[in-house]
């Protein structure tokens, strides 16, 4: 991670380029846009008032730099021309710094990848993008090769999205939802993880014979019936808690 690097404007109205911050071996890599006036001044991410209330919601799921990490797709203040404002970071400076993330992510090798925000979700998922709407990436799993490894993707909100619609309860639930779902995949043993097919937002995985992950309601439904037309009785419980069984004949379905 070159501390020197100058290939864009905004290098030279940041003070500070920011580094990653949290563990080294991440359970869940967090990845943000761009930093804004606070973590300019200190080069650390996620510093700022949208930073402390993602950390603030992180904290009541367990997690934290302790078992996560915490980057940008860009290091540098996007400051707009005109004023000392903020702005999105433009194609060429993500095209120029998104390496830096890359590079810690394929050294650090975390569980699972959550991009915050339209611009870092595309960053990694910019073919997902033209395919699907940005309502419709939130909360599904998605697949990414970096060099000779692959990882999973969860595209969630970004806290300064919450923050400026923060009376939309709906909102702030489907957002803990999502961070529920990042948990339980981060979770999953890596030898389930890597069943999980490429760039793929819909559909049923078949982990093994016992074992079955449905991503929409469709794929849901269409199990329902198939098991329904294969079994002469059909019984249902929902669990929460654990991916653990206790019959042989039992499927688990999440």
């Amino acid at each position: 991670m070159n501390p020197d690097c100058s290939l864009c404007k905004i290098c030279e109205c940041t003070p500070k380029k920011c580094v990653p911050k949290g563990t080294d071996s991440p359970m869940i890599y967090f990845v943000g846009e761009a930093p804004g006036p606070e973590e300019k001044e200190v080069g650390i991410p996620f510093v700022g008032k949208a930073g402390k209330y993602l950390m603030k919601m992180l904290d009541a799921f367990g997690l934290n730099e302790n078992n996560c990490r915490f980057f940008n797709v860009v290091r540098c203040y996007p400051k707009k021309d005109e004023g000392d404002g903020f702005r999105q970071p433009s194609d060429d400076e993500i095209s120029n710094c998104i390496i830096n993330v890359l590079e810690d992510i394929y050294n650090t090798n975390p569980k699972l990848i959550v991009t915050l925000g339209g611009t870092s979700s595309k960053a990694f998922l910019e073919d997902e993008f033209t395919r699907i709407t940005d309502d419709e990436m939130h909360g599904n799993l998605f697949r990414i090769d970096i060099e000779d490894k692959s990882f999973n993707v969860i595209p969630m909100f970004h806290p300064s999205y919450l923050m400026r619609r923060y009376n939309d309860s709906d909102l702030r639930s489907k957002f803990k939802k999502d961070l529920i779902k990042a948990i339980n995949v981060a979770s999953t043993s890596s030898t389930e993880a890597v069943k999980y097919s490429n760039h793929s937002a819909h559909g049923r995985r078949d982990f093994d014979d016992d074992t079955v992950l449905c991503l929409t309601y469709k794929d849901f439904d269409e199990f329902c019936k198939e098991e329904i037309d294969r079994s002469d009785v059909t019984a249902y419980d929902i669990e929460t808690n654990a991916l653990e069984k206790t019959c042989a004949d039992f499927k688990v379905v999440g």
